[in-house]
């Protein structure tokens, strides 16, 4: 799902999706369960995009809905110095 969303200093694009993990028997790559994000700049030229990390392990951020990661993604993009219009 690619959402983008406009800031006070451009727009930014969240794609949220279910990334592949490896199968704890196989080895397999398969779909996870929950979200994960990525970041693309759009417009804003300073931010360099990438995935949601989770900043208390600075792993890639999990959720359990789209509307979770919106939410999470959103709360980010603030923390960071944008405003949302």
């Amino acid at each position: 799902m690619i959402v983008p969303i406009q800031f006070d200093l451009g727009e930014l694009i969240f794609e949220i999706t279910k990334p592949f993990i490896p199968d704890e028997k196989t080895g397999d790559l398969v779909e996870s369960e929950k979200w994960m994000v990525l970041i693309h700049k759009g417009t804003v030229t300073w931010f360099s995009g990438g995935p949601l990390l989770d900043l208390s392990t600075q792993h890639t951020a999990l959720f359990a809905s789209t509307a979770e990661a919106l939410k999470a993604s959103v709360a980010f993009a603030v923390h960071c110095g944008l405003r949302q219009t």
